[in-house]
């Protein structure tokens, strides 16, 4: 499936996209907000030249099944659309119940007898993962927000709690609720933070490159008065 510039794998539990959540195994949304304090970790895959595809078949064969033993919940599974991203990364999103239970869970799924001897048996012709980055989702308080920027790459924001005001250069402000995501192309400049009365908690994807950060977002900016 291909959504907001990139390809959302089928083997996801859960996936976020176009607003709603959708997965073989799809929970209620007052289900998987009722954890106000669970944290988000978004990782990205390196893998090298032609091994892409078996890096996705253990993941779909074995890996969330074993993160669902040790209580790491699959959010979405994404693949880059764009060249050379797309022939070797994979970019996912795990809810834990908090950063401490993530550093656990991690302890106890590298531990576990299982997942040794899948690793072992995936790799008998060479590594198929050569780089893992791990980052935790962001923050803002009530009315804070980001200053203009953009990403060479593109991004991929999704809101887990609260409400997300945005805006790209030219364009009209625009709110996004629970649920609801938004993309950003390569280059385009654009600002996202928290709406004036609710603090939000963001997943961002962002698909390697820099970020570039230009001047803040001035008050009659945030508040949609001026337009640049």
């Amino acid at each position: 499936m291909r959504k907001n510039g990139l390809t959302q794998l089928a083997f996801a539990t859960v996936v976020f996209g176009a607003g709603m959540l959708a997965g073989s195994a799809l929970q209620s949304r007052a289900t998987l907000h009722a954890q106000a304090n669970r944290v988000f970790e978004i990782r990205t895959y390196t893998a090298p030249e032609g091994k892409l595809e078996e890096l996705h078949a253990r993941f779909r064969n074995h890996t969330l099944r074993i993160f669902q033993k040790h209580g790491m919940t699959s959010i979405g599974y994404f693949r880059p659309q764009d060249a050379p991203l797309s022939q070797n990364t994979l970019i996912y999103v795990l809810a834990h119940p908090s950063r401490e239970a993530a550093k656990k869970n991690w302890a106890d799924f590298q531990a576990d007898p299982e997942w040794q001897k899948v690793a072992a048996e995936s790799q008998v012709n060479g590594r198929i993962v050569t780089k893992v980055e791990s980052v935790f989702a962001g923050h803002f308080e009530a009315g804070a927000r980001s200053a203009w920027h953009n990403h060479d790459h593109g991004q991929l924001l999704l809101v887990e709690k609260g409400r997300m005001r945005t805006q790209k250069r030219g364009q009209a402000i625009k709110e996004l609720g629970v649920g609801e995501s938004d993309y950003t192309g390569p280059g385009v400049v654009h600002w996202h933070g928290a709406v004036p009365n609710q603090d939000l908690v963001q997943i961002n994807v962002g698909f390697g490159g820099a970020t570039n950060w230009m001047d803040r977002v001035t008050d009659d900016e945030y508040q949609g008065n001026v337009r640049r």
